[in-house]
C-alpha cells in the first residue's frame, strides 16, 4: 500500500472523529422525506458490509416503471476537510486484496452509520427516474430521504431464482410484494440493457475471481460469473449515474465525469478483428465493435473472456475529468453514453462523495441560482447580493474548489477499482499538442487566463492537495518565458556579431586589432544570448524547488516528511514529474539509495508509471 502511495491505516485523528460520531439519521432536518415504509432491498455479495445502495420500483401502468435508487448519504457524516475526509481524499478508494480490505472510511461508518444495513433507518440521496417500454429514461428527480433496508439479498440466490434454476430466497418466499418488486426490476433492467446495446454498448465479459478463505487463509479462487442479479444492479447503477450527470448539467454546475475516451489504439483493435476474419471501420465505431464482440461470443463462448480482456486493455484506462456545463463531454465509449458520472458508491469511492456533495448543495439551495460564468463562477447583476428573488443560491463555492483540485490532477482508476490516483505527465508542446489537449482533456474550473498565455501553459500536472491555481501555474509561466528565446536566435545574434566585426575591419582598415575586437564583441553577444536563455531556467528551477517542497510536505507520511530537507535541488526538480500517489515510494527510493542523477530518477518514475498501467 505504501509503495503505491496509499495509507493502509487511519490516522489517530480520523479514528477519534469516527468514534465520536452519532447516527446522522437521528439528527436529520425536516426537509428529508421519510420512505422507511417502502419495500427497499439490497442485492450484493454474501460478505459485503458497506451497502451503498438500495433499489425500489413502482408500476406506472402504460407510462412504464419508476425506478428509485437510494444511495447512502456519506456526506452527512464526513464533512469536508476533516481528518476522515483527508484520508479518503488521499486513498480515493477502498482497496480490495485477496486477504484483507483497506476501506476508504473507518468501519464504524462504511459498515454501520453510513451503510444501508438491514433493519436500520439511514439517510440517503434518492435518484428516481422513469423507464418506458422501450428502455428510454424519462423524468428524473433527486431528493434526500430516510430509508430502511427490509431485505438483504445475495446475488447468487436471487439470480438462481430469477433464472429458474433454484428456489426463492427466504425473504422473497415470505413476501409476495418483494417477489413482484424483483421481477419488475429484472424486466426494467433488461429494457435498459437492450436500449444501451442498441446505442453501441460493448458486451464485454471478463473473468473475476473471488478468494475463498478458511481459518484466515486463502484456500481457493472461484470465478465470479455474471448473472441476472448482477446485471440488474449494474444496469440500475449505470442509469442512476446518467441521471445524476444530467441533473448537474441541467442545473448549470460543473461535475466530475467518468469518461472512457474514443480508443487511440483503434488500429490495434482493427488488427485484432482482422485476425478473426472481421473488418472494422477505419474510424472508432462503438456499434461496429459491439457487433464484432457479439459475433465472437456466439462463435467461441469459451475463449470470449480472453478476447474481452484484450479489448479492455486496448480501450485504455477510464479517467475522472471536470466537465463544464454547456460543453461537450468525452462520454464513456464502452457504455455508449455521453453524460456519465460516478455517484452510487460514496462509501468506497471518493469521486462519488464529491458528486454527492454537489447534488446536496443544489438540493439545499432549492434551485440552480444565477447562470454560470464561463470561468465556472456564478454571475450576478451589479449591486446584487448573494440572494435573488428571496431565494438563496446553492453554496457551491467549497465544492467548486474541490472539483478544481480534482481537475488539475485527473484521477485514473483501474478496471478492478483497486487503485485510483492523480496521474500527471510531461507537457506537450506546439499547436498539435494544444489541439490534442483540447480534444482529450478538460480544463479545470477557475479564473480564465488570457488566451495567448493560457494556450501556452502546459496541462495535466498533478495538483497539490489543498493548494490553489497559483502554485500550479507559477513554474509553468516561467517555463513559457524560458522558451521565448528559441535556438534560431543564437544564429541571428551570431550573424549580427560577425557583421559588426566585418564592418569594423572594413571601416578602419586595421585587420589585426579590429578583427580581435570584432571577435570579442561577437563572443560578448553570444554570451548575452546564453544568459538570456538560461536565466529564466534558473528561476524556474527555484520555483519548482519551492513548489515541490510544499507539495512533498502535504503528501508524504510523517517519517518521510522529516527527511525532505535532505533532498538536493536536482532531486526535487526531477521528482516533479511524479504524481502525488507515486511520490512517497519514489522519495523513499531516492533517499534510501541516494539517487542524484536526474535521468535515473526520471527513469524510475517511468518504470513506476508503466508498472501501474500494467497492474
Amino acid at each position: 500500500m505504501r509503495e503505491r502511495g496509499l495509507e493502509p491505516d487511519f490516522p489517530p485523528e480520523a479514528v477519534r472523529q469516527a468514534e465520536a460520531l452519532t447516527d446522522p439519521a437521528r439528527r436529520a432536518g425536516g426537509g428529508v422525506r421519510d420512505l422507511t415504509a417502502a419495500a427497499w432491498c439490497s442485492i450484493d455479495n454474501d460478505d459485503t458490509r458497506d451497502f451503498d445502495q438500495l433499489t425500489l420500483s413502482e408500476d406506472l401502468g402504460a407510462a412504464g416503471t419508476r425506478v428509485l435508487v437510494a444511495v447512502a448519504d456519506v456526506d452527512a457524516a464526513v464533512a469536508r476537510d476533516t481528518p476522515m475526509d483527508a484520508h479518503a481524499r488521499l486513498n480515493t478508494t477502498s482497496v480490495y486484496t485477496a486477504a484483507r480490505t483497506f476501506p476508504m472510511l473507518p468501519e464504524r461508518l462504511c459498515a454501520d452509520l453510513t451503510s444501508l444495513v438491514e433493519g436500520e433507518d439511514r439517510l440517503s440521496v434518492v435518484v428516481a427516474f422513469e423507464v418506458d417500454a422501450e428502455g428510454r429514461i424519462g423524468g428524473t428527480d433527486l431528493f434526500e430521504s430516510r430509508v430502511r433496508n427490509h431485505a438483504r439479498l445475495v446475488y447468487e440466490t436471487v439470480a438462481a431464482w430469477l433464472e429458474g434454476t433454484g428456489p426463492a430466497p427466504p425473504e422473497v418466499s415470505a413476501s409476495s410484494a418483494l417477489a413482484d418488486q424483483l421481477r419488475r426490476q429484472d424486466e426494467v433492467a433488461r429494457r435498459l440493457r437492450a436500449r444501451r446495446h442498441e446505442r453501441g454498448a460493448l458486451p464485454l465479459e471478463t473473468i473475476e475471481a473471488r478468494p475463498v478463505l478458511r481459518d484466515g487463509r486463502v484456500v481457493e479462487l472461484r470465478p465470479q460469473e455474471k448473472d441476472r442479479a448482477r446485471q440488474l444492479i449494474e444496469d440500475f447503477m449505470i442509469a442512476a449515474n446518467e441521471a445524476t450527470a444530467r441533473f448537474l448539467q441541467d442545473h448549470g454546475v460543473p461535475s466530475l465525469r467518468r469518461v472512457v475516451r474514443s480508443p487511440e489504439r483503434w488500429d490495434r483493435l482493427e488488427a485484432l478483428a482482422a485476425s478473426k476474419g472481421v473488418t472494422l471501420p477505419a474510424e472508432p465505431d462503438a456499434t461496429a465493435l459491439a457487433d464484432f464482440l457479439r459475433r465472437m461470443r456466439a462463435a467461441d463462448p469459451l475463449r470470449f473472456p480472453d478476447l474481452s480482456l484484450a479489448v479492455v486493455k486496448l480501450l485504455g484506462a477510464g479517467e475522472y475529468v471536470v466537465h463544464e456545463p454547456g460543453t461537450e463531454g468525452a462520454g464513456h465509449f464502452g457504455l455508449a453514453v455521453r453524460d456519465y458520472t460516478h455517484s452510487t458508491a460514496p462509501n468506497r469511492r471518493y469521486p462519488d462523495l464529491v458528486t454527492q456533495r454537489l447534488v446536496k448543495a443544489l438540493l439545499a439551495g432549492g434551485g440552480a441560482g444565477p447562470p454560470l460564468h464561463a470561468a465556472g463562477r456564478r454571475r450576478q447583476p451589479r449591486g446584487a447580493s448573494g440572494q435573488e428573488g428571496g431565494q438563496r443560491a446553492p453554496a457551491l463555492g467549497p465544492h467548486r474548489r474541490e472539483l478544481r483540485r480534482a481537475g488539475h490532477g485527473r484521477f485514473r482508476q483501474g478496471d478492478l477499482g483497486s487503485h485510483a490516483a492523480a496521474a500527471g505527465g510531461r507537457p506537450r508542446r506546439g499547436r498539435r499538442a494544444r489541439s490534442r489537449r483540447g480534444r482529450r482533456g478538460t480544463r479545470a474550473p477557475g479564473p480564465r487566463r488570457p488566451r495567448a498565455r493560457r494556450d501556452r501553459l502546459r496541462a495535466g500536472r498533478p495538483a497539490t492537495p489543498g493548494g490553489d491555481d497559483v502554485s500550479q501555474t507559477g513554474s509553468q509561466s516561467f517555463t513559457h518565458h524560458a522558451r521565448t528565446v528559441p535556438g534560431f536566435h543564437y544564429g541571428v545574434l551570431g550573424a549580427l556579431a560577425l557583421n559588426l566585426a566585418w564592418s569594423m575591419v572594413r571601416l578602419y582598415r586595421v585587420p589585426g586589432i579590429d578583427a580581435v575586437m570584432g571577435v570579442i564583441v561577437a563572443l560578448a553577444l553570444l554570451g548575452l544570448a546564453f544568459y538570456v536563455r538560461m536565466f529564466p531556467l534558473r528561476v524556474q528551477d527555484r520555483v519548482i524547488r519551492l513548489e515541490m517542497s510544499l507539495r512533498l510536505a502535504s503528501v508524504l507520511p510523517p517519517d518521510l516528511r522529516a527527511r525532505v530537507g535532505t533532498l538536493r535541488p536536482g532531486q526535487l526538480v526531477a521528482l516533479r514529474f511524479a504524481s502525488d500517489a507515486e511520490l512517497p515510494g519514489l522519495v523513499r527510493q531516492v533517499l534510501d539509495e541516494n539517487l542524484t542523477d536526474r535521468r535515473e530518477i526520471k527513469r524510475r518514475i517511468r518504470e513506476w508509471q508503466a508498472d501501474h498501467l500494467r497492474a
